[in-house]
């Protein structure tokens, strides 16, 4: 068996690729699957399929809300968790009407009005799909200038002054997580 380590991605290969979302990740770009967050590519033997899987899952304190604290809001939504060296927090649901209207002046013409990654045009699968990445990930990519993109087309999005503030980043991470709630929460070192 093969493996590739891709920054966050270690994909073990094997000889068939039978899972749809496998399918999908393999036609973006190296740099796209860094959008989907850290994730292990699973396969077994001659008759291999595909699964994805947070990597981090089964270790505490390490990205997902399998932490020594977690806090749920009234209706049981966990808007936090984490340890004393670091707490994973919900951006606030006040952003999400913000964060809507920021997303579609700055995110909507390529990955569409819903996040889905289908623009205007209605090609699906043009673009990234951002429903389900969770807030951390949005807020990455936004708040390291990466997106909006610069140009669309690019291969690689760089790092660059981000046209959009630390709040606005947190809005817009509030709204598309209001789509589909996921983690990664946005990570704060105490």
């Amino acid at each position: 068996m093969d493996r590739a380590v891709l920054g966050p991605v270690l994909a073990e290969v094997g000889t068939g690729v039978t899972s749809p979302l496998f399918k999908r990740c393999a036609a973006l770009s190296i740099v796209s699957l860094f959008a989907l967050g850290p994730v292990l590519l699973f396969a077994g033997g001659a008759q291999a399929s595909y699964k994805l899987t947070p990597y981090q899952s089964s270790r505490k304190n390490a990205g997902t809300p399998n932490s020594t604290m977690v806090k749920k809001n009234s209706d049981g939504v966990i808007i936090a968790y984490g340890d004393s060296s670091i707490t994973y927090r919900a951006p606030s649901s006040a952003l999400v009407t913000l964060g809507a209207a920021l997303f579609q002046q700055n995110c909507a013409s390529c990955h569409g009005t819903q996040a889905n990654g289908v623009p205007a045009n209605g090609t699906s699968g043009a673009y990234p799909d951002l429903v389900g990445l969770g807030p951390a990930t949005i807020d990455f990519w936004v708040d390291s200038g990466r997106m909006p993109a610069a140009n669309p087309r690019s291969i690689e999005a760089n790092r660059r002054v981000p046209r959009l503030t630390h709040d606005q980043a947190l809005a817009v991470s509030a709204w598309v997580n209001s789509l589909s709630p996921s983690f990664p929460l946005i990570p704060y070192p105490t």
